[in-house]
């Protein structure tokens, strides 16, 4: 039997998969709920020693560790419209209503967390913290807060750690597509 078909079949179906992969996903870190039986106090709030209490149960349960220690960089008021405290850390999007997007400014680089907070945990609301895995936008929903109207979105980083995305699947799939295609092109130049 040749090789050529083999190959041929290990490249298509390669490219199918490649073709399927999306964006990696946000990586759900932790919300209000996880703070209150953690025994954190002030736990209905989004704020730095939460979301990095948030970030160390996450990583001690889960593999690869996430980026750490976070850094505020900044919070859109929404009944306000406007950055909290005038600091606007370049991000936009739309941040009103159940869901929304943002984007990162240009050229960012470092790890991305974002944190929602909808109405209270006593009406059903809270926080969730998200960690972008790598994307520099995506959206935002509500829907795990009771589907409350956003109170505001908080931006977080990690940078004294270097971004690390957490590596996809697809890419792990090409680098060994790619691999075989060198060996085989080897192999056939010395025969």
């Amino acid at each position: 039997m040749s090789r050529y078909p083999t190959m041929a079949l290990l490249v298509a179906s390669a490219l199918l998969v490649l073709a399927g992969a999306a964006n990696a996903l946000p990586i759900f870190v932790g919300d209000t709920q996880d703070l209150v039986n953690g025994g954190q106090g002030k736990a209905h709030q989004d704020k730095l020693v939460n979301v990095n209490w948030l970030v160390s149960e996450y990583n001690s349960a889960s593999d690869p560790d996430l980026p750490a220690p976070l850094i505020f960089l900044g919070k859109w008021e929404v009944d306000e419209a406007r950055w909290d405290g005038g600091k606007n850390p370049g991000f936009s999007g739309d941040f009103s209503g159940g869901s929304g997007t943002w984007s990162a400014p240009a050229g960012w680089t470092a790890p991305i967390y974002y944190s929602i907070k909808a109405g209270s945990w006593k009406s059903g609301g809270g926080f969730e913290l998200y960690y972008a895995n790598g994307d520099l936008s995506g959206s935002w929903s509500t829907s795990g807060l009771g589907g409350k109207k956003l109170s505001h979105i908080s931006f977080w980083s990690a940078p004294a750690s270097a971004p690390s995305p957490i590596p996809e699947p697809g890419t792990s799939l090409l680098f060994g597509v790619g691999l075989a295609v060198l060996a085989g092109v080897g192999r056939r130049k010395k025969g």
